[in-house]
């Protein structure tokens, strides 16, 4: 259970407002999470036998030639100075 208290303190760090009228469930929605989250941590793996005969699929990891910058800016919807232009998504205060 989330109290509303730990919900204030959530929505807080998140930069949130719990008062906000658009969060309005977002408090149910994150219980029904966290209690989600309970049941699978009791689900019983300790006995579940190991996967075989699967292919690997690691490999080495190393340099490779990417894609030219050019191809990288038509695709981009927008681009600045050799970079991706992204929105802003934090404040800065």
């Amino acid at each position: 259970m989330l109290t509303d208290r730990e919900f204030a303190n959530l929505a807080h760090l998140a930069r949130l407002s719990p008062d906000d009228p658009a969060l309005q469930g977002l408090q149910k929605d994150l219980v029904n999470i966290l209690d989600f989250v309970a049941r699978i941590q009791k689900a019983p793996v300790l006995k579940t036998p190991a996967l075989t005969g699967l292919p690997e699929t690691f490999r080495e990891d190393k340099p490779e030639a990417s894609l030219p910058a050019d191809v990288l800016s038509a695709m981009a919807p927008a681009w600045e100075s050799g970079h991706f232009v992204v929105p802003q998504v934090i404040d800065a205060e």
